[in-house]
């Protein structure tokens, strides 16, 4: 498998291509501009299984309608709390930004259950709310796609449509419970800014590290 990385969008957000270079078959994660994904697609004639949302915030979703516009049939997974964002601009965000973003053509909005498959894709999802109600972190392999959850030394904030400050703090303790036990490494590719691991975010990342001290003490 191999992740192409497309820094697009109205604030920069990371948009994800996880495909297969055999089968040709790939995902879309948080498609925050259409024309440089399905530019990417074409030229690899890439064949788009779903589009996969860590959560609903508008610069992570403004690329589906032109995505949905030149392809057909492309279901979109996105955590129930978070489903409304897709046609409701005060929930995602850019009621006031001066364009707003409601994506009203999407024939398949389905729900994430603790696991996904699609074809030879097999992701664990996670719910950890915070940022939003609905926001998750998608697993596949040694790889995780953490949205706006967990950035490289940060997290992301909750001053901001939905957020929740306690609902985050509860969500970092689980995500410690879960992924401090682990033997191997990770990569985390976050929704803004660079990728980090997970053994360098459990060591420096001030939000973990406390967490982690206070439960030693």
């Amino acid at each position: 498998m191999k992740i192409e990385t497309i820094v697009c969008g109205s604030i920069n957000t990371n948009s994800y291509i996880l495909y297969d270079e055999k089968s040709l078959e790939g995902v879309i994660i948080d498609p925050a501009e259409g024309e440089p994904i399905i530019s990417f697609m074409e030229k690899n004639s890439l064949r788009i299984k779903a589009i996969l949302l860590t959560h609903g915030h508008y610069d992570h979703i403004e690329g589906i309608p032109y995505i949905i516009e030149k392809t057909s049939d492309i279901p979109i997974y996105v955590d129930k709390n978070d489903k409304d964002c897709l046609t409701n601009p005060e929930w995602n965000g850019s009621f006031n930004t001066g364009n707003p973003v409601s994506v009203n053509s999407v024939k398949e909005v389905l729900n994430y259950n603790d696991e996904l498959k699609l074809g030879n894709f097999h992701f664990n999802i996670f719910s950890f709310p915070g940022h939003t109600p609905g926001s998750v972190v998608l697993q596949y392999d040694n790889i995780l796609f953490s949205g706006d959850f967990i950035f490289k030394g940060s997290v992301g904030r909750t001053n901001y449509f939905r957020g929740s400050h306690k609902s985050m703090i509860e969500s970092l303790k689980r995500f410690v419970e879960i992924f401090s036990k682990l033997d191997s490494d990770l990569h985390i590719f976050p929704g803004h800014m660079e990728s980090t691991k997970l053994s360098y975010e459990l060591q420096y990342n001030p939000f973990l590290v406390r967490i982690i001290n206070n439960a030693n003490e």
